[in-house]
């Protein structure tokens, strides 16, 4: 999993390569209605909203792509977007983490001029108490090998005007600990002082 923000250059053109600023685009082509749909929230998609069972087969804590990504093709867009099932449910003393809730984004941001360490933050806030739970999304099983080394990082003549991005699917609940009750959550994600849409998820208790 990707563990942040930080970028050298090989990992910066890579970046920009998948994300097609060089002509090939992620997912659709770019057109209006994508880039608007892209811009809402992931509960307002109308006719376009994904069932909650099409959350199940999400690969959890990967950079998959995957038919609950969200859909933006047009390389002026910069943000974060997400989606998630409307409602989970868990069964009480199930094992950590007691709910699976995946949170399926894609981001796509200018590279700052210095390097960062920083991660992608998961926030949720309880609808009914205020009550705010956050947490990084970080590697849960680091390889054991030695990273390659790292190229040097590009000058900022080089970055002018560069974007870099992806997919992530963080299961919110290996990163944020929420408490183990039926409660409605408003989620969204923060990156590199960016925000995403913010997505409305009931966690219920199996009767």
């Amino acid at each position: 999993m990707n563990r942040g923000g930080f970028y050298s250059r090989r990992r910066l053109m890579a970046g920009i390569i998948a994300c097609g600023l060089f002509g090939a685009g992620c997912g659709p082509r770019p057109t209006a209605a994508t880039d608007a749909a892209a811009r809402k929230p992931a509960h307002d998609e109308g006719p376009m909203a994904i069932d909650d069972d099409e959350f199940r087969n999400v690969p959890l804590n990967t950079n998959d792509e995957n038919p609950c990504s969200p859909q933006v093709a047009d390389r002026a867009w910069r943000g974060i977007v997400i989606r998630a099932p409307r409602r989970v449910t868990f069964k009480p003393g199930a094992a950590r983490p007691f709910a699976v809730i995946p949170i399926c984004g894609y981001k796509l941001l200018e590279v700052p001029a210095k390097p960062s360490q920083e991660r992608i933050r998961l926030v949720a806030v309880n609808r009914a108490t205020g009550a705010t739970y956050s947490g990084e999304v970080v590697e849960l099983d680091p390889s054991p090998q030695e990273p390659p080394p790292e190229a040097p990082p590009l000058s900022a003549k080089e970055l002018k005007g560069l974007a870099s991005g992806g997919y992530f699917n963080p299961n919110l609940t290996d990163f944020v600990e929420l408490p183990e009750t039926t409660a409605t959550y408003l989620v969204h994600v923060e990156f590199q002082g960016a925000k995403s849409n913010v997505v409305t998820i009931a966690v219920v208790e199996e009767e």
